[in-house]
């Protein structure tokens, strides 16, 4: 009786999760006009292609659409240079909220016909990016169609529920939608059982590079797919991203997790070298790319870079990936410098200094004064009938002024997404002041006065 108690919290948190999730569709489909035909975004006859597969309750274009700023997932692909090189391709199926349609298997099919008529299959190269179940009918589709599998060589999953999702099993019994069936949990799943013992013995777990992101914030109270379940099989980057399951493929713009993530992994794969040289003359020239404004970028140094003089206020430069070249440093003088790395950090080997509060071997100049000569003495006093004594002595010139105090160093924030592949060095330590000049030489005393002669006597 006890453990029933403990249970019934969570399954009424999960009906009611169910309950909303397909009331929301259900709303949403007779308010809005859903896209559930495939459709090209870019066809310029390139050798790669992206697609893209929505999940369970989704469509072609409202899945990627963020709802905020309108930003449409393949659209920002689209502007993106690191993409370039590729065409992009909606893939768009029916799932309704409650009605019957497709099982997995059978979008499995449909995918097939949709890629095969529009031209998809004739690329070299084909690359799959999923939401949720969209992942499970990528890979039964990869699976199933072996002529294909040369053919990809990366798939990017977000919150795709490879281990099952408890959730699919109450959906499925409120809806005639058999997809929820192929998504049930792992443990009582033959489908997802099959298809993960049938990729890894195929070995497509060495060919395809698998990416995978996955919701942190709860939709509805809950987690629609762990962290456990969104992450098996994938063999390259595990991107946690602040996003429900529903938004968590709704970018607001090209900054935003969820396309940042997919441009790394794609980079990563693709070895996407789109690096910005930073040299001393043209950092003025990068700032506003730096501070993260537009699209973020990857930049390398190959050279020393001396940001006193070149800016006064505290930087927070945001990019992509940080490359520093063997002769590269950064030198902050008193600059405050905040440095987030979203991708990768690379450094040389020697383990260098690549952050320095100054150029080595640079103190600050002695800057205490020279005071000058030192007042001359007083002069003497004459005698009577005689030449006056010399003046007593001058006195001693002042003491020099002291150095200056040593340079404040500025303040280094760095934030990094992965490990450096290489150890370095930073050294941020204030510089010493100069020392005072000598004071200068008293001056000589002047001489004394010549004495008055003396009267001559009376005559008596």
């Amino acid at each position: 009786m006890m453990s029933r108690r403990v249970a019934l919290p969570a399954i009424r948190r999960a009906f009611t999760l169910v309950l909303a999730l397909l009331g929301t569709a259900c709303a949403d489909s007779e308010t809005k006009p859903t896209e559930s035909k495939s459709f090209w975004v870019r066809q310029n006859q390139k050798s790669r292609v992206i697609v893209f597969v929505h999940g369970v309750l989704g469509d072609a274009r409202g899945s990627w659409t963020n709802t905020e700023t309108g930003a449409f997932f393949p659209d920002l692909v689209e502007k993106e240079p690191t993409f370039a090189d590729a065409d992009i391709f909606v893939a768009g199926f029916p799932s309704p909220a409650r009605r019957a349609s497709y099982s997995i298997d059978g979008l499995t099919e449909k995918l097939y016909r949709d890629l095969k008529n529009k031209g998809v299959l004739a690329y070299e190269d084909i690359v799959f990016i999923n939401h949720s179940m969209g992942g499970v009918v990528a890979r039964a589709f990869v699976l199933k169609y072996e002529k294909v599998r040369p053919k990809v060589k990366m798939m990017q999953f977000f919150s795709t529920p490879m281990a099952g999702a408890d959730l699919a099993s109450f959906a499925a019994a409120f809806s005639n939608n058999r997809q929820f069936d192929g998504m049930r949990d792992l443990a009582d799943n033959t489908y997802l059982q099959s298809q993960q013992s049938s990729w890894n013995a195929a070995g497509l777990g060495r060919s395809v590079k698998s990416s995978c992101a996955y919701e942190v914030l709860p939709t509805y109270g809950r987690t629609v797919v762990t962290i456990a379940s969104a992450t098996l099989l994938c063999t390259e980057r595990h991107d946690p991203i602040a996003a429900n399951h529903i938004d968590i493929v709704k970018p607001r713009d090209a900054d935003d997790d969820p396309f940042v993530a997919f441009k790394l992994s794609y980079g990563s794969v693709y070895n996407i070298e789109d690096y910005i040289s930073l040299t001393q003359a043209n950092l003025q020239d990068h700032l506003e790319a730096l501070s993260g404004s537009g699209p973020i970028r990857s930049f390398s140094v190959g050279e020393p870079i001396d940001l006193s003089g070149m800016v006064q206020d505290a930087q927070r430069w945001r990019v992509l990936n940080w490359r520093f070249e063997s002769g590269g440093q950064l030198l902050l003088g008193s600059t405050d410098l905040s440095l987030t790395v979203r991708g990768r950090l690379i450094v040389p080997s020697s383990g260098k200094t690549l952050f320095a509060s100054g150029w080595p071997g640079k103190p600050l100049p002695a800057s205490g004064l020279d005071r000058g000569q030192g007042p001359h003495g007083a002069a003497g006093s004459g005698h009577n009938g005689q030449d006056g004594n010399d003046g007593n002595p001058g006195g001693p010139g002042e003491a020099g002024g002291p150095g200056t105090a040593g340079a404040r160093s500025g303040d280094l924030s760095l934030v990094l997404a992965a490990l450096p592949n290489a150890g370095f060095r930073v050294s941020l330590v204030g510089q010493n002041g100069g020392v005072g000049g000598n004071g200068g030489s008293g001056g000589n005393g002047g001489r004394g006065e010549t004495g008055q002669p003396g009267k001559y006597g009376t005559f008596g």
